[in-house]
């Protein structure tokens, strides 16, 4: 019989770490609306701005840790611009350095994933964590939750899972090998192109890159992590 192989997500599927974002989201509100008063502008203008910035920016700079801080930098200066004023560079550093905080942590595993991971190791299934984004904060997040243990691969890719996928499928055949994420976009989307199959792990309040209009029949969608369970059972 085939081996099986169980391709897993890290952000917001293993981990918490969207929450460190709408917390700096917040602190860099602050900042904004702090140093343009009297003047103002409606809070949900200035989060489209960010949104808008930070879609187009993806394209260039990818998931690289500079992007949610420039974007954030970019906000500002859009703002500043619009209510007639000069962005001032001590208040640009201020809300870089405060937005690139988002990869200082902690990020706290998520309930039942180290039981759930072991379960399946020891049900012989074959283990890789496929991860987005920078390779020095991926690599602190896996250290940190002490999730390397239970696999048998480790990739940190710095945009699409397409082609490792792609690989996987080739190596186990496309029945045998499942994409697990709570990212219709990064891992739903890739399963489908890559030809093996998905499983949507969930969340909610997650990001808006992370959506994606794919049609829901084309994977399993569960609610909790440990569901996995049943299915690989």
């Amino acid at each position: 019989m085939a081996k099986k192989c169980l391709v897993i997500d890290g952000d917001e599927t293993l981990w918490w770490s969207q929450y460190i974002y709408e917390i700096l989201r917040i602190k860099c509100l602050e900042i904004i609306y702090e140093n343009i008063k009297p003047r103002t502008i409606p809070v949900v203008e200035t989060i489209q701005f960010f949104e808008d910035i930070d879609k187009a920016a993806i394209k260039v700079l990818k998931f690289s840790k500079e992007r949610f801080p420039t974007c954030w930098v970019k906000t500002y200066q859009e703002i500043c611009w619009k209510i007639g004023i000069d962005p001032k560079k001590e208040i640009e550093s201020e809300i870089y350095n405060m937005a690139a905080k988002f990869g200082n942590g902690p990020f706290p595993l998520k309930p039942e994933v180290a039981s759930t991971l072991k379960t399946l190791r020891e049900r012989g299934y074959y283990m890789v964590l496929l991860t987005i984004g920078d390779l020095k904060i991926q690599t602190g997040k896996i250290a940190e939750t002490d999730t390397e243990k239970y696999f048998d691969e480790i990739e940190i890719v710095p945009e699409s899972k397409v082609e490792k996928l792609k690989y996987l499928t080739d190596k186990f055949g496309k029945k045998n090998v499942w994409m697990i994420g709570d990212s219709l976009k990064s891992d739903m989307e890739a399963a489908i192109k890559a030809g093996c199959q998905a499983i949507h792990v969930k969340v909610f309040g997650n990001w808006q890159y992370n959506s994606s209009e794919i049609d829901s029949n084309l994977y399993t969608e569960i609610r909790d992590f440990q569901e996995l369970l049943k299915i690989f059972s």
